[in-house]
């Protein structure tokens, strides 16, 4: 885990020089707003397809659209939790999170950087496929419509 933590800080590192911001900005934008973002906005996607699908499901539909819903609601607390709970600069934000990454990770018997690798790597991965899995299942049951493409003249 150590070299996959040292990967990601390098990572970082690269991305914040290149952006002229400093280490600790472009981790807090990427760890916490960028993959919360994402995550948040891939939420009220399967919100509204699960609305979509709710109105007239039945069944098995009618379970599916209702997670959808539910997926769309934590989502939202969770990215406002987490906006609220790390707000200020970014090195208060930077700050605060590793405190919080040190608490829990002595609490769970696990270095800090087995929990952030945990936490923002796999962690983040596992949601976004299960995310994607959701709205997959969602517009197969035809709450989403299908893109629409131009025909040729």
């Amino acid at each position: 885990m150590n070299g996959l933590f040292q990967a990601c800080c390098d990572f970082l590192q690269f991305a914040a020089d290149a952006c002229g911001c400093t280490y600790e900005e472009m981790s807090v934008f990427v760890n916490l707003h960028l993959q919360g973002g994402i995550l948040w906005l891939l939420g009220v996607a399967a919100a509204v397809a699960g609305w979509r699908l709710f109105r007239r499901a039945k069944g098995r539909s009618a379970v599916l659209a209702r997670v959808g819903l539910l997926d769309g609601a934590v989502s939202t607390i969770l990215f406002a939790w987490l906006l609220l709970h790390y707000r200020g600069g970014a090195a208060a934000a930077f700050d605060r999170c590793v405190d919080d990454l040190l608490r829990l990770s002595s609490a769970l018997g696990v270095t800090y950087r087995e929990l952030n690798i945990l936490i923002f790597v796999l962690g983040f991965l596992c949601v976004l496929v299960l995310q994607i899995a959701l709205l997959a299942a969602l517009r197969r049951r035809g709450s989403v419509p299908p893109a629409r493409t131009e025909e040729s003249p």
